[in-house]
């Protein structure tokens, strides 16, 4: 055996180490995901003790699985992809910027709580409206003309989303009901302004995510190409 065989090997065996570890992550991952979604109130108001690594695997796998379950349904239409990490960094910098808010407020109020908790609380509340967007996403992409419905589809999300938050403040950090309610209105009113200022919702936007508007209109449009060629 020569000098570079071992060296092949062990980097065989580190490959497969890590692919391992990838995919036990992946099914936690998936666990997590399947078990908020099954009952997303208890899951928002009771802590999970979920680790710093768990969160943001989670945060990752949620959002690449809306990717491919729309890359699928599309017929493998490739464009999606294509902000997928766009996706990623800009979400991540959005509700990193309005947890770590809500962190120092309640800091400043006397009231600290440890920032993976709300990380975990808002993750939490995330997976099922992730799971609303998905379905809504499902129906409009047969016809962009449904996209007028994209502002009340998009409060009622919203709504959802601060909902279950606001719980999640309530019962697993004992706060009073006043002040989990501003700071759910003011994660909902900060959500907007970051959205709005890093171009995500425009007001002449029909959707609540004018990248997603563009993306289904180019869609339909790819579709009508290859009906007119059969036509």
């Amino acid at each position: 055996m020569t000098n570079n065989e071992p060296n092949k090997v062990d980097a065989k065996n580190e490959l497969k180490h890590f692919f391992n570890i990838a995919v036990t992550e992946i099914k936690r991952a998936l666990e997590i995901i399947f078990k908020s979604i099954k009952a997303p109130i208890r899951n928002v108001t009771t802590g999970q003790n979920l680790s710093w690594k768990e969160i943001i695997v989670t945060f990752v796998v949620l959002t690449l699985s809306v990717k491919i379950i729309l890359f699928v349904l599309r017929g493998f239409y490739f464009r999606i992809f294509l902000d997928t990490l766009y996706a990623l960094i800009q979400s991540a910098i959005v509700y990193s910027i309005i947890i770590g808010a809500i962190w120092l407020l309640l800091d400043h109020l006397k009231k600290k709580q440890n920032i993976k908790d709300l990380f975990e609380c808002w993750l939490m509340a995330l997976i099922p409206v992730s799971v609303l967007s998905l379905i809504f996403l499902i129906i409009v992409q047969w016809s962009y003309r449904l996209l007028w419905l994209g502002f009340l589809v998009a409060f009622g999300i919203a709504f959802v989303l601060l909902f279950l938050f606001y719980l999640g403040l309530i019962s697993r950090f004992a706060l009073e009901r006043k002040l989990a309610g501003l700071i759910a209105l003011g994660a909902g009113i900060l959500l907007l302004l970051i959205n709005y200022s890093m171009g995500t919702i425009t007001p002449r936007s029909s959707y609540f995510n004018a990248s997603m508007e563009r993306e289904l209109k180019d869609f339909n449009k790819h579709l009508e190409e290859i009906q007119g060629q059969y036509n």
